[in-house]
């Protein structure tokens, strides 16, 4: 059995691609719930992510041996679905760290506030 929990393993250089290519697409998933674009952007940019789709495709695997989830040392074991979380200390019953949620997770993302969000 892998010990997720421990930090400062090495990573191979696939591993740390796969790890980057999720931390990009959080990006993406961040940027893209806090704009408004026009038609001559969305439209480019919708044809861009459908061609990256196509390029990743031919890769797919079973779940069972998916790089998600299963890389030790990865922030968030690259879940591209969850926020990036770093830890500080962990046991065999315990992680304690910090996860900071943008504006893809909060819900309160689409309603106008005057106030700051509380953190």
């Amino acid at each position: 059995m892998v010990d997720i929990w421990r930090a400062g393993r090495f990573i191979s250089d696939e591993a740390s691609e796969f790890g980057q290519l999720a931390d990009a697409l959080r990006a993406l998933q961040a940027t893209v719930s806090g704009v408004q674009v026009p038609v001559e952007v969305a439209k480019p940019a919708r044809l861009n992510l459908e061609r990256l789709t196509g390029v990743l495709e031919p890769y797919s695997v079973s779940e069972a041996v998916q790089a998600t989830d299963r890389i030790p040392g990865i922030p968030g074991q690259a879940q591209t679905l969850m926020p990036r979380g770093a830890h500080r200390e962990a046991d065999e019953l315990r992680l304690v760290g910090q996860v900071t949620f943008g504006r893809y997770y909060r819900a309160d993302s689409a309603r106008p506030t005057t106030a700051a969000p509380s953190h």
